[in-house]
């Protein structure tokens, strides 16, 4: 009599076991589920990457930018303002050189050497223009590196404009984009280092000279010097994926 009281337990357990063992997932499930999130990462994956990409890119921007003009700083605090310099590019890169750190690299263009010697298209995508090939005639081509990696060429011909490759040889090697322009003119009392050439740009020119979708040409500029405004201004580069009238807008 006493074995009676187990035999109702029994049949529970057993239904408890076979429900354990059909509720995992089938071969079938799972490779539908894998394949779900494989298209899913395929179809975000390119948009991360571009994005952490234009993000090295504008800290690498910043940082050039922050660099810069604190050696502008050093050297205004040690000869005076930029106003008083003697108007010679190699006395005025020599002031400011000797308050950068610099990566030792070879003078010159080409593989190994301080500026790379690739073509660069503008923001548009069209023009290409090979900055190499500018003669270094002490005027324009005085190339160095700085200890952070980017590469600098200096032009003097009339004023300091400092040609920054802010990755090297490495693409996209779009103006605009990895490359960038700062200068030192007259005012620069007021504004330090400029995100931009030494020419005259109005305000009203800018937004155009920093959009993908523009072929406007103004003299002494290319289509992306001007970007640095918005980077500086932004801290992206939100322009390359915006309309004319919305970089007009929030300039």
């Amino acid at each position: 009599m006493s074995f009676g009281l187990f035999k109702k337990p029994f049949p529970i357990a057993d239904s408890k076991l076979k429900n354990k063992e059909s509720s995992g997932f089938t071969l079938a499930e799972v490779l539908i589920t894998l394949g779900i999130i494989g298209i899913i990462a395929a179809m975000t994956l390119p948009t991360v990457i571009k994005k952490y990409q234009e993000k090295v890119l504008v800290t690498s921007y910043l940082r050039v930018y922050s660099i810069l003009n604190n050696a502008y700083r050093s050297a205004a605090d040690e000869y005076g303002y930029y106003d008083n310099w003697p108007q010679t590019g190699s006395d005025t890169v020599n002031k400011l050189k000797k308050y950068l750190k610099l990566k030792d690299c070879e003078v010159g263009f080409g593989r190994g050497k301080c500026f790379p010697d690739v073509s660069y298209k503008d923001l548009d995508g069209f023009r290409g223009f090979n900055f190499a090939a500018q003669s270094d005639n002490g005027k324009v081509g005085q190339t160095f590196q700085l200890a952070s990696g980017e590469a600098i060429l200096v032009n003097v011909e009339y004023a300091v404009s400092f040609i920054v490759d802010l990755n090297g040889s490495k693409k996209p090697n779009i103006i605009g984009q990895d490359l960038h322009i700062f200068s030192i003119t007259k005012d620069s009392k007021y504004t330090m280092v400029n995100p931009g050439g030494t020419g005259t740009l109005t305000l009203e020119s800018r937004p155009n000279l920093c959009n993908p979708n523009n072929s406007e040409t103004v003299e002494g500029w290319r289509n992306g010097y001007s970007c640095g405004w918005w980077i500086l201004r932004h801290r992206n580069m939100d322009y390359l994926r915006l309309s004319k009238d919305d970089i007009i807008k929030y300039w």
